[in-house]
């Protein structure tokens, strides 16, 4: 595991940082839904591309729980 956040992650940490009350909520919010939905779409591939079982469950436990985050935030 890394010491640090890559450029790209510490980037939005201090962007977040900078913000607060309502900006920090718009901001942070739209981080997750974004990263969520990259999670989703690598989730989805990954269950069709890979033949290890351990892969395959584990994708079929997480999936649902970000998809269904990302239905809990959506109006």
């Amino acid at each position: 595991m890394p010491d640090s956040l890559d450029t790209k992650h510490q980037g939005m940490v201090d962007k977040l940082a900078a913000l607060s009350g309502s900006a920090f909520d718009d901001a942070y919010i739209a981080a997750m839904v974004k990263g969520h939905k990259m999670d989703a779409k690598a989730f989805k591939a990954e269950s069709v591309a890979t033949t290890d079982a351990d892969i395959k469950s584990f994708v079929g436990k997480s999936l649902p729980v970000v998809e269904m985050h990302l239905e809990h935030i959506r109006p």
